[in-house]
């Protein structure tokens, strides 16, 4: 067996999807399953590859993103499982690429509910200050689960399974009950407090939302290439390749400071990873390959500070990117410089981590993307650096230096 583990070690979009693909294809004569490790729907992978003579482009939210290779999707109990928008991408991965891959969801995983995604962007709109929320319900998710009521996938099935009627009634009960909850919190902890007007309108728009929720998930039900597993030991006998995919970045990981609160509320390194291997009795004590993936430069959107930021950059070097596009919660994508000290901390804090919580050996790879973008350097606030100046100030990459010069995973040379 082989399991490798792709890590954003910036603010996300450092080519996540781009190595999660190139790896899944390297292996591709093997069983692939790709796991979907932390975050929710609102993760962005964006994977280009050409096919048969047909070029494929997608940005992956719940799918893994080595769907295009045939790699299969484990949805695991660390993720935030969005139904509503999972059945969107299904649907359109079926129609335009005619995508067979199969699916696994764990029971364990928390729902994003409509509720959360309404109370999150009615949040969001009201604070002067924003957080850089992408508008779906991602922190709410978080919060209910972990302060108010802790709703497990396994919880919606039993429901559903015994009164469709009884299901919608008890998601409709919940999410009057959370709202007033958050609006109780928002009335001590902001600068604005909820109107009952406001109120009303979420919850007349949410319990439209929740019939269609319940029609999803009888939908979801039906499907043949949709499964639930208990635990990722259900699949080790059709596997063989594992390759874990994480969201967002490490400078967004909910434990670090320097960004608060600018964060997500999970774990975006190898924590969660830890916790699935460890729970694990037939994958804890193998070899793992962490590959850090980094740009060449910065990038960064939503709300917070950016410190390495540099408004220049982006005109000096003809810096590029297709798939962050302007939007009312995110912003516009911005570009910095790569500070080198800071990329070696946060990959040892990694490997710190691993060492303390996991019972396998890691071994530390380093991925870099956009090379073309760059003519084949690094750029720092120093000036345009080669990659071997970078390794040698690092120093704690024992594996594998990964160089991309594209967008697709033929693009990446060892």
């Amino acid at each position: 067996m082989d399991i490798k583990v792709v890590i954003g070690a910036g603010y996300g979009d450092e080519g996540k999807g781009l190595m999660t693909d190139y790896f899944c294809r390297t292996m591709q004569d093997n069983n692939v399953l790709n796991i979907k490790v932390n975050g929710g729907a609102q993760a962005g992978h964006t994977v280009c590859a050409l096919d048969d003579g047909e070029y494929k482009h997608w940005v992956f939210r719940q799918y893994g993103s080595g769907t295009f290779a045939k790699a299969d999707t484990y949805i695991a109990e660390t993720f935030m499982f969005n139904i509503d928008e999972f059945i969107k991408e299904r649907e359109a991965l079926k129609s335009i690429y005619n995508i067979q891959n199969r699916v696994y969801i764990s029971r364990d995983c928390r729902i994003t509910l409509p509720i959360h995604i309404l109370v999150n962007r009615l949040i969001e709109d009201n604070r002067t200050k924003k957080h850089g929320s992408c508008g779906l319900g991602i922190y709410e998710t978080f919060h209910m689960n972990k302060d108010f009521e802790s709703i497990k996938f396994r919880d919606i099935i039993k429901k559903f399974c015994n009164s469709i009627i009884d299901t919608e009634k008890y998601i409709n009960d919940l999410s009057y009950k959370y709202l007033e909850f958050r609006c109780e919190e928002i009335n001590n902890t902001e600068e604005f407090s909820i109107s009952s007007i406001d109120r009303q309108q979420v919850l007349e728009e949410c319990y439209k939302l929740n019939k269609i929720f319940i029609e999803n998930l009888a939908d979801l039900a039906k499907f043949e290439d949709i499964s639930l597993v208990n635990n990722i030991d259900e699949l080790s006998n059709m596997y063989n390749i594992y390759i874990f995919e994480c969201s967002q970045g490490l400078e967004l990981d909910q434990y670090e400071s320097r960004n608060w609160p600018h964060l997500t509320p999970s774990s975006t390194g190898i924590e969660n990873v830890c916790h699935i291997l460890n729970k694990s009795n037939k994958l804890k004590n193998i070899d793992v390959e962490a590959c850090f993936v980094t740009r060449t430069y910065k990038t960064k959107h939503g709300a917070g500070p950016f410190v390495e930021e540099d408004t220049e950059i982006q005109n000096q070097y003809g810096l590029y990117d297709r798939t962050n596009q302007p939007n009312q919660y995110q912003g516009t994508l911005k570009y910095g410089t790569l500070n080198i000290g800071r990329l070696k901390r946060i990959i040892m804090k990694q490997i710190m981590c691993a060492n303390e919580k996991s019972e396998f050996n890691m071994i530390i790879s380093l991925a870099v993307t956009h090379l073309d973008q760059t003519n084949g350097g690094i750029l720092t606030n120093l000036g345009r650096i080669a990659i071997q100046d970078m390794l040698n100030s690092i120093r704690c990459i024992n594996g594998k230096i990964y160089k991309s010069y594209g967008e697709k995973a033929t693009d990446i040379i060892i």
